[in-house]
């Protein structure tokens, strides 16, 4: 009889001992959550650890997919011999305990599986649907109040978990969830980023694929980015005009190389340079501006909707030749027309200073001119 109340202490020391142990072991769990590089290396590692806090023999994962009407499900373990695994893309969410666990976002539990299969709506575990499991868990896996997937916990004793065994795999969720949260999140910022870089370097080709001079600048009129032929345009400074430099900077550089042969006895280049910022803030006027190398450009700027400008640099060089050429052309008519005239006139005075009647005519017999003395023998 003195034996028995050491017997209880001995009996409470090793339960106290055994929990000790299993939360030793999920804090273990929790810091390798925190730890692993990648959601596959967690739960490779994470599900055989938690094997030794409690005992089951098959483990299920179960996710949402994007589309919220299906969810993917895959074994994580399972101990029993010969045992097929399951790995299936999309599973309606009325089908299966998960599925279940998913709309309700509540723990299901199971104790004996062999007298409630008939409460699982279309079991899609083969394993669950053999009879092979006595015991089925079911623990939803959240994050910030929304229900990522479910992972399921399966015995083949009935009545197999305990409520320690219930905590426990509470905790463990809780912890899966949020770290399913952060690599989902991870996964998304990642593709984003990839598809804002892959959209970047469309952008980049597309620009540079343009035969004219393009640049954008933001609200501070700081380069954003720019293609081949506006750089070509800006060769005496090209070091500057990089992504970052304000617009007036590398203008006003321009302007003390030589860039622009019209502007180079300019005393005050700072106002010269305001006065092309006032223009290029108009958005409805174009410009022009010459540049050293014979080069003539039409600029054009318009307004983003984020308060910054685009800029088109076209080359008309050819077309101000043309425009030259004509010109020329058009002066050169205008004095024959002037010496023609001058001639015309000298010729009508030397005819008429003649005493005799005076008559021209062309080779059909028509008058084409005539002194007045002419004109008097038939008035």
């Amino acid at each position: 009889m003195t034996a028995e109340p050491t017997t209880v202490v001995n009996g409470v020391q090793e339960s106290w001992q055994a929990q000790a142990a299993r939360y030793a072991l999920l804090f273990d769990i929790v810091l390798l959550i925190a730890k692993s590089k990648s959601l596959d290396e967690l739960l490779a590692q994470a599900v055989n650890k938690i094997k030794w806090v409690f005992d089951f023999d098959r483990c299920t994962l179960a996710l949402c997919n994007d589309d919220d009407a299906t969810y993917s499900l895959q074994t994580l373990l399972d101990t029993r011999r010969g045992a097929g695994k399951v790995s299936l893309d999309a599973v309606p969410r009325e089908h299966g305990l998960p599925g279940e666990v998913l709309r309700t976002g509540q723990l299901r539990l199971i104790s004996d599986l062999g007298r409630a299969k008939g409460e699982i709506n279309t079991i899609v575990d083969p394993a669950v649907a053999s009879g092979e499991l006595g015991s089925l868990l079911a623990v939803p896996l959240e994050a910030y109040g929304r229900v990522l997937g479910a992972l399921s916990f399966g015995a083949r004793k009935p009545n197999q978990f305990t409520d320690n065994d219930v905590k426990v795999s509470v905790q463990f969720a809780t912890h899966l969830g949020l770290a399913i949260d952060r690599w989902q999140q991870a996964d998304q910022l990642q593709a984003a980023r990839g598809e804002a870089e892959s959209s970047r370097v469309q952008l980049g080709e597309a620009i540079e694929a343009i035969s004219e001079g393009f640049a954008l600048f933001d609200a501070d009129d700081r380069l954003v980015m720019c293609n081949g032929v506006y750089r070509r345009y800006f060769s005496r400074v090209v070091e500057m005009v990089t992504p970052g430099m304000r617009f007036r900077d590398f203008v006003l550089a321009a302007l003390g190389r030589g860039m622009f042969p019209l502007a180079r006895d300019i005393e005050d280049r700072e106002a010269w340079v305001d006065q092309v910022i006032d223009v290029r803030g108009r958005t409805l006027e174009k410009r022009e501006q010459y540049l050293d190398g014979d080069i003539w450009l039409q600029i054009s700027d318009h307004k983003t909707a984020g308060g910054g400008i685009v800029s088109v640099y076209t080359d008309v060089t050819e077309l101000k030749q043309r425009q030259a050429a004509q010109q020329a052309l058009i002066d050169q008519l205008q004095v024959a027309n002037s010496q023609a005239e001058a001639a015309r006139t000298q010729l009508f005075d030397a005819i008429e200073s003649i005493a005799e009647g005076f008559a021209l005519f062309d080779v059909d017999d028509r008058l084409v001119m005539s002194n007045s003395v002419y004109r008097d023998y038939f008035s």
